[in-house]
């Protein structure tokens, strides 16, 4: 998982989105995956403010968004 979202970051995000809007639980091997230093560097310099914003925008139209928040916050990518 982790040379996935090297590959293109902006994944660990849409895995929140869709994990949350489906009503499934993430692999741990995923989660840590997105918790690795590298990764959370690679999201925050190769993907454009634009991209997140976007798929945040598409989490916050979900019936349920706080579960794809909560699943960001499990993966370190918002404060506790």
């Amino acid at each position: 998982a982790s040379r996935t979202f090297l590959d293109d970051p902006l994944r660990v995000l849409r895995a929140a989105r869709f994990a949350a809007r489906l009503g499934f639980a993430l692999a741990p091997d995923l989660v840590a995956a997105a918790r690795t230093v590298d990764v959370q560097d690679a999201l925050r310099t190769k993907v454009s403010r634009e991209r997140v914003l976007i798929e945040l925008g598409k989490m916050l139209s979900t019936a349920r968004p706080i579960g794809a928040f909560r699943l960001l916050r499990c993966m370190g990518l918002l404060p506790a």
